[in-house]
């Protein structure tokens, strides 16, 4: 492959892509630029005495667990392999991260609300749409009565879809309220300097414009590392020639830092998710 040369399609896609937002920008303008469905009321949050207590029975099996969740995921929904990278080291860890943040994030409350928003804002980039969480939440229930054993009760199970439900519905209404922005952003390497032996700043050109403070970081994805995307931080005020700067930090592990410092230069191509924080 080429420097520059995308394997998200090629040219091709990026057509598509700058067609998607012709069209999209043109049927805002006919529906009058609504403003979505609103808020949502989420009734129903689950016990979350039993949550807890039910976390508890599966912590000591919580490695095996998840990878079975994701074995029987991909085993009844083979087609949802794609939205994960090839390479599953860490999601494992993301996984049992969001179920501890779920269950006893819950102390407080809104913080627990705003970090769903933004996840269902930012899996857009994903090509993750309402319909996918149905299977999500059905293998996560499954899995965890599996492993839950005698343990798990109608009353447990029901604490847990409850959860489940309240979580997906927030991240739906989130992301369905962020469609006057697209998922994702192609942008040009246009600069890339090293600052240390494990440091560069590297200046993007986006194809279409990009609006974020100062401060917040956006999440960056290589086709020479499909569906892995990481946050770097945006480390400039917004110019006037619209160029984006970041400031990379390469990990040594072979992961996508390393994959921006050593193996990006000035021409290629890469994507960005919307600006976080």
């Amino acid at each position: 492959m080429r420097h520059g040369e995308s394997r998200w399609d090629g040219d091709d896609g990026m057509q598509a892509y700058d067609r998607w937002l012709v069209w999209h920008h043109a049927s805002r303008l006919l529906r009058g630029n609504p403003t979505g469905h609103g808020e949502r009321e989420l009734v129903d949050w689950g016990d979350q005495a039993l949550l807890e207590a039910s976390l508890a029975v599966v912590a000591p099996v919580a490695r095996p667990m998840v990878d079975h969740f994701y074995e029987q995921l991909f085993l009844h929904f083979p087609h949802y392999r794609r939205y994960f990278p090839a390479q599953m080291d860490g999601q494992s860890d993301r996984l049992l991260a969001a179920l501890l943040a779920l269950v006893n994030g819950f102390e407080d409350k809104e913080a627990l609300i705003r970090t769903l928003k933004q996840l269902g804002r930012d899996h857009r980039k994903f090509g993750i749409r309402a319909v996918h969480f149905t299977a999500v939440g059905k293998t996560l229930l499954t899995t965890l009565a599996r492993f839950s054993g005698s343990a798990w009760t109608p009353q447990i199970e029901q604490a847990w879809l409850c959860r489940f439900q309240a979580a997906a519905t927030t991240m739906i209404v989130a992301a369905e309220a962020d469609t006057d922005q697209p998922p994702y952003w192609y942008a040009t390497v246009v600069h890339h300097r090293p600052t240390a032996p494990e440091k560069a700043v590297l200046k993007l050109r986006p194809h279409h414009p990009y609006e974020y403070a100062f401060g917040q970081h956006a999440t960056i994805e290589s086709p020479l590392l499909p569906r892995v995307w990481r946050p770097f931080p945006l480390i400039a005020e917004p110019r006037l020639d619209g160029l984006l700067e970041f400031e990379i930090v390469a990990l040594g592990d072979g992961g996508l830092g390393d994959i921006l410092m050593d193996k990006t230069v000035v021409g290629d191509t890469l994507r960005l998710g919307a600006p976080i924080g």
